[in-house]
């Protein structure tokens, strides 16, 4: 298996996700794949894949049952679900799906960006900022009113916080970190 830009194969999720983007490529159903995995991540709740997972169930009901919940889904990744049935894997599948996506969006040049302000940002500000990422972002926008004012923009890794309240919470650090001289209140 190549290492392909931005997969994390040092992980079981990054492992299965690069095998099923790999073959759902080979099989012409990639986009499918990835739109399913975008859609189940959302959906899927770690109580009901327990319940599947259960060895009780067995693993000709379980896959049954997967089946059943993914009909329509394209087969790479119904596959992928038996797989994991097999390998008693299942519970492993939110992260793999979440994986799935990650990768996807990496080797598409789409970039993750958080935007955080303390009042709605107008569209604009917004338009500007996926221009300077280079078109291929997904914006999410958040209000959070305890930032006080300014913004905070995470794209990827990397987290930009130029909110008032980052700003009061390093003055207050500043001043209890600073020396007081003995001599401050002599007369």
């Amino acid at each position: 298996m190549t290492k392909s830009a931005g997969s994390s194969p040092a992980t079981v999720a990054g492992v299965y996700a690069q095998a099923l983007l790999q073959i759902a490529a080979e099989r012409g159903d990639r986009a499918a794949v990835v739109e399913s995995a975008r859609d189940l991540v959302a959906s899927f709740d770690l109580r009901s894949l327990g319940e599947i997972d259960d060895p009780r169930v067995g693993k000709t009901k379980a896959k049954s049952a997967i089946c059943g919940v993914l009909k329509g889904r394209p087969k790479s990744l119904v596959d992928l679900f038996q797989l994991l049935i097999d390998r008693n894997r299942l519970m492993d599948v939110p992260a793999i799906l979440r994986e799935v996506v990650r990768q996807a969006e990496a080797a598409d040049g789409v970039v993750q960006v958080r935007v955080t302000a303390a009042k709605p940002v107008p569209a604009q500000a917004t338009a500007r900022l996926a221009a300077v990422t280079g078109g291929h972002a997904q914006i999410d926008v958040a209000v959070d009113p305890a930032l006080i004012g300014g913004v905070a923009i995470r794209v990827g890794d990397t987290l930009v916080d130029a909110s008032v309240r980052r700003q009061l919470r390093e003055m207050r650090q500043a001043m209890l970190n600073t020396p007081i001289a003995s001599t401050l209140w002599a007369s």
